[in-house]
């Protein structure tokens, strides 16, 4: 059994192989940042079926690249975006894995596309091609969607959306399952039976479940209590606690990082009653920017420009700066 194990895990990657790296959106995706440097952008529509999204386009300037399938009703869930970046070049051809999305399908599907760069020529779209998989292939895929690891919403670090198979929960699938063999069992052996079959394929997938939760929680409780940190909002709480207890109710914080509007506004929220600012601050927080650099009591980050000594340094990187006036 342990052999079947090691090669199906050896030969899940290759059924994934990609030609550029897609990453999941998350917390940690500097998607204001870049945004903010965008001097050109464009989006479009593209259906199809296949495990791979094969590009033929040229750009003067590398491509930020935002994927995002849609549902059949033309909406989408968040938490199944990716994210990849393009290099610069004259008719370059690049493969991406689509089939690395939660929802993905072997069937036709629809994708949104965002294009943003920093320069100020728009980039040239030659070519667009599905490329369907083998059976063999499409069985990984199937399978690698099973163990992939639950995304999560900033607002309950503990959701999970469950197990699902080329878009369909897996929960679902089972449970019909479950009670075509309960029928069954009724027609042969009685109801007795079939009521045991339910209530143990009821505990057994409340036991899954549950330690699914469980392995979550003990992670992130470990994480609390051994580092002060949690989760991706990392030592933000510690260094809330810290200025509550030393600074004073007028004085005003910069955080300074890069991603989402999740940090700062839990930053606000724990903080308080000090309050955020984009200028003249009192502190300065550096947590995860996207461009950090410090020279003597010159800091610089994500742009901005401070006069700040280092204060103290917290457990996930996070530094505290005392602004100069």
């Amino acid at each position: 059994m342990h052999v079947w194990v090691s090669l199906l895990a050896s030969v899940i990657p290759i059924a994934l192989a990609q030609d550029v790296v897609v990453h999941p959106l998350s917390l940690h995706t500097p998607i204001q940042d870049i945004i903010a440097r965008a001097n050109t952008h464009g989006d479009v529509e593209l259906q199809g079926p296949g495990k791979t999204m094969q590009l033929r386009y040229t750009a003067r300037d590398p491509l930020d690249v935002f994927i995002i399938p849609l549902l059949r009703d033309g909406s989408f869930d968040p938490l199944d975006a990716m994210y990849t970046s393009l290099p610069a070049g004259i008719n370059v051809t690049k493969d991406i894995c689509i089939a690395l999305f939660q929802h993905w399908t072997p069937w036709t599907s629809t994708y949104r596309i965002h294009f943003l760069s920093s320069g100020n020529t728009a980039p040239e779209f030659h070519d667009v091609t599905f490329v369907e998989g083998s059976l063999f292939e499409t069985v990984l895929i199937g399978m690698s969607q099973l163990k992939s690891p639950d995304p999560y919403t900033p607002s309950s670090y503990h959701r999970l959306r469950g197990e699902r198979i080329f878009s369909f929960p897996l929960s679902l699938l089972l449970g019909g399952s479950v009670v075509l063999f309960a029928w069954f069992i009724v027609q042969k052996k009685g109801e007795r039976y079939a009521v045991l079959l339910l209530l143990s394929a009821l505990l057994l997938t409340q036991v899954a479940s549950s330690s699914r939760l469980l392995h979550r929680s003990l992670i992130h409780t470990m994480q609390y209590y051994g580092n002060g940190t949690f989760s991706s909002a990392g030592s933000l709480h510690a260094i809330a606690a810290h200025l509550q207890q030393y600074a004073a109710p007028h004085e005003t914080v910069h955080l300074c990082t890069s991603g989402t509007s999740y940090a700062e506004k839990l930053f606000q929220y724990a903080v308080y009653p000090l309050e955020l600012t984009e200028h003249d601050p009192h502190y300065i927080v550096s947590h995860a920017p996207l461009n950090f650099s410090q020279e003597g009591t010159t800091l610089t980050c994500n742009e901005r420009v401070f006069q700040a000594e280092k204060k103290q340094e917290f457990a996930d990187g996070s530094i505290l700066f005392h602004a100069i006036p």
